[in-house]
Order: structure tokens, then C-alpha cells, then sequence
């Protein structure tokens, strides 16, 4: 045990410094709330979908597998969204609200996250302190939306969306732990399954964590489906396997992702609200000069790197699943093409990997200032993030202050519906 854990003793302690900052987070935004006022349990990064969520928790709560959104027409009876079942679960043996169950599993999914992050930076560097650097980089990293930030402060007014993804999309890893617990672990297992799948390829057998990993990712989120398999078509190609090797990965695979799209396929065909909710989500990308805004430091770090080091065979999966990224992007019929680019931020940052290595030695041979100034321009992003949620929890005349909280009149109002209505109650409000 202790082995295990001296072994993981970087991700545990960065895992744990980011779960600490979560925790301080929420005990900061309920004690704005007051004495007059009740959080909603929202933050500044998917803030419209958390009430959703935490229905979804309560209702697994109570044994629910498939549910009722709430938030939508009467008939909308059988959502599955496999992520918060567990999170209803852990909210039944604790006795938590939804509310708290939701913080503890977003503490176990920053956990997991870190894990996997982990696994793949060892297997991309040649020490264990590149590894660490490495991790902590993709976890924290992003580009120069922070600048976007500092500039509407000063302004005085936050706005809704910054359209910067490295500070308001899940491109980048750190905001989304601002978010439903679901998604930092679906961009966790996205790029733990691409590296994986890569191995597995390559090695001509399917592992068990491939296998694991990828199933999970399509419980949690189907919209990956469409990027793992061509992803995997694209793999199986340019590894030019024998017809009899693409059989046997395909006869490991396949009947586990069938076992996992089912649920969603009979959610689906049952439920006619995520039909509707499937043909019109569309969520459009930001736009092109946001992106690259949002990766140039990184983008001239690879140029640069270009020049010096040639990429590595075990840097491949990278350009591979870029190369899946644009083409599902430049298919017309997939209107969730702001979704594909979930982690994207992390592939650009492990590519540039080799010339931020070089910075950062010679910064620690110029002195701490250097050094420490590195690692100052790599947070710049989650403070902003921060500074935003700060901000508008504060003084709501910044942008969205009202959106976190209700009055306690309102919330016991809710309680009381709640508890001395039936379930099937419709309320029409003047």
C-alpha cells in the first residue's frame, strides 16, 4: 500500500490540491449566499445544466436508473445519463442532499482524472519528474484567454461567455472542474482511450483497460461513439494490420460499445425529449481566432519544436485523433462539434511537451524568479476562471450573480411542493 501510494504521490497530492481548492470554492460562494438567500449549487461553467444534474442525483437517490427530466415536457420519462447514478448511490448511503452528493463525486472524478492523466504523461516522458511536470501542465495549462478576463474586469462586467475555450469550454481540462461532475471524467477517459486504443493497435491485442475505458466513456457520454470509431478506423489504417488481427480487435470491442450504446439507443427511441434534445443541441464551435487564441503559446511551441526534435512514434495517437477531430467537424449532420474538441487543449499541450521541458530547465537555471514566473503564466488561466466565479457570486452587477442563488422564501416554497404534491404535478406559475 504504501509502495502504491509513494508511487502515486505526485497525482494524489495534485488531485488533492484541487479537490481542497473545489472545497474552499463552495464554502466561499454559500457564504455569500447569506442568511436570506440559498445556493443552487451552480458554478460559473455549465451553470444551466446543474439543476438538471441534481435532479438526476435525487432520483438515483431513490432508485432511479432511468429519469425524468424535469426541465422538459411530462413525457420526457426515460433520460439515462449513467454518470449520476452512482453520485444518487453515494447521496442514499450518506444521507446527502443532491447538492452534496454532487461535490463528493466531483472530488472522486478530479481523483480519477489525475490517475489517468498520469498513466499517459509516463508513457510519453522518460522520468518521473518530466511525468509530474507533464501533469500537472495538461491539468492546469491553457493559452491566453485569460487575457479576455483581465480586460472585462477592468471593464467592470463579466460577461456570459467568453468565447475564449480555454477559460469557458471544455478544450482545456481545468474549467470543466467548475462544471457537472461528468464531464471532467469524460475528457479524462477520452484521452486515456485514444492513447490506449493506440497501444492496443499496435500491440495487435485488446487490454482490458482499453476495453474498460472506452465503455465507460460511452455510458457517460455518447457523443464520443463517433469519435473513437473512426478514431479506431483511422488507427487500424495507418497500422496496415492484417485482416485477421482487425477482426480479433473488432470481436473485442464491439460487443462491449454495443453493450454500453444500448442504454442510450432505448433512451432514445423511449423518450421523446432526448430525441428532441439529440436533433437540436447544437453546439457550434467558437470561433476560429478564439481557438487559436486560446492555443498559440503552445501552437509556437511546437512550431519551434518542429525545427529541433522530430515526433516520436509514441506522439502519434496525437495527430491521429487531431486528424479524427477536423474530419467529424467538417460533417455537416454532427451539430455538437464544440463536443469533439473536448480535450484538445491537452493534445496541443502534450505535443508541445519538449521545448516547454527546455523553458522550464532553463529557467531553473536562471533562478526561482524565472522558474516560478513559468509556472505563474501556466495558472494565469484557472485564476481567471476563478476570479470570474469570485466575482460574480460577489457583486452581481458584474454579469450573473443572480444565477447561483434564490431566497430562502423561494427555496422553502420549492420544499414544500416538493414534499405535499405527487410526483406528476403540473404548476403553472403567474
Amino acid at each position: 500500500m504504501l509502495s502504491l501510494l509513494r508511487r502515486h504521490k505526485f497525482p494524489l497530492l495534485l488531485a488533492g490540491a484541487l479537490i481542497i481548492l473545489e472545497i474552499l470554492l463552495t464554502l466561499f460562494i454559500q457564504s455569500r449566499a447569506g442568511a436570506d438567500r440559498v445556493w443552487l449549487g451552480d458554478y460559473v461553467w455549465n451553470t444551466s445544466d446543474q439543476a438538471v444534474y441534481l435532479t438526476y442525483i435525487e432520483q438515483a437517490k431513490r432508485g432511479a436508473i432511468f429519469f425524468h427530466n424535469l426541465y422538459a415536457p411530462p413525457e420526457a420519462k426515460a433520460f439515462i445519463h449513467p454518470a449520476y447514478i452512482p453520485i444518487g448511490w453515494i447521496a442514499w448511503l450518506g444521507h446527502l442532499t443532491a447538492q452534496q452528493a454532487h461535490e463528493v463525486g466531483r472530488w472522486i472524478v478530479t481523483l480519477i482524472a489525475i490517475l489517468l492523466f498520469h498513466t499517459i504523461t509516463r508513457k510519453l516522458t522518460k522520468t518521473e519528474r518530466e511525468a509530474s511536470i507533464a501533469t500537472a501542465t495538461i491539468t492546469l495549462g491553457g493559452g491566453l484567454g485569460w487575457m479576455l478576463v483581465v480586460h472585462q474586469g477592468m471593464k467592470g462586467f463579466f460577461p456570459h461567455e467568453f468565447f475564449v475555450p480555454d477559460v469557458s469550454s471544455e478544450s482545456f481540462f481545468f474549467p470543466t472542474l467548475l462544471g457537472g461532475a461528468h464531464i471532467p471524467l469524460s475528457m479524462a477517459l477520452l484521452v486515456y482511450s485514444l492513447h490506449r486504443l493506440w497501444q492496443d493497435v499496435t500491440a495487435r491485442k485488446a487490454s482490458w483497460q482499453s476495453i474498460l475505458s472506452t465503455s465507460i466513456l460511452f455510458l457517460v457520454h455518447p457523443y464520443f461513439v463517433p469519435v473513437i470509431g473512426l478514431y479506431g478506423l483511422m488507427v487500424v489504417c495507418l497500422q496496415r494490420l492484417p485482416i485477421r488481427n482487425i477482426l480479433r480487435l473488432a470481436l473485442s470491442y464491439l460487443p462491449f460499445a454495443a453493450l454500453t450504446i444500448f442504454p442510450h439507443a432505448w433512451s432514445y427511441l423511449h423518450d421523446p425529449y432526448r430525441r428532441f434534445l439529440l436533433d437540436t443541441n447544437v453546439l457550434e464551435l467558437a470561433p476560429f481566432t478564439a481557438n487559436l487564441f486560446s492555443v498559440l503559446p503552445w501552437i509556437i511551441f511546437i512550431a519551434w519544436r518542429i525545427r529541433r526534435d522530430p515526433l516520436r512514434e509514441e506522439e502519434r495517437w496525437i495527430l491521429a485523433w487531431m486528424a479524427t477531430t477536423v474530419i467529424i467537424i467538417f460533417i455537416p449532420s454532427i451539430h455538437f462539434k464544440r463536443k469533439v474538441l473536448e480535450g484538445m487543449g491537452i493534445g496541443v499541450m502534450l505535443l508541445a511537451l519538449p521545448v516547454w521541458f527546455r523553458i522550464l530547465a532553463w529557467a531553473r537555471r536562471t533562478g526561482w524568479i524565472a522558474h516560478a514566473s513559468m509556472w505563474i503564466m501556466i495558472v494565469l488561466s484557472p485564476f481567471s476562471i476563478i476570479q470570474s466565479q469570485l466575482a460574480w457570486v460577489t457583486n452581481p452587477a458584474m454579469g450573473r450573480g443572480d444565477e447561483f442563488f434564490v431566497s430562502q422564501d423561494t427555496a422553502k416554497a420549492w420544499k414544500w411542493i416538493r414534499e405535499n404534491t405527487p410526483a406528476d404535478t403540473l404548476i403553472f406559475p403567474d
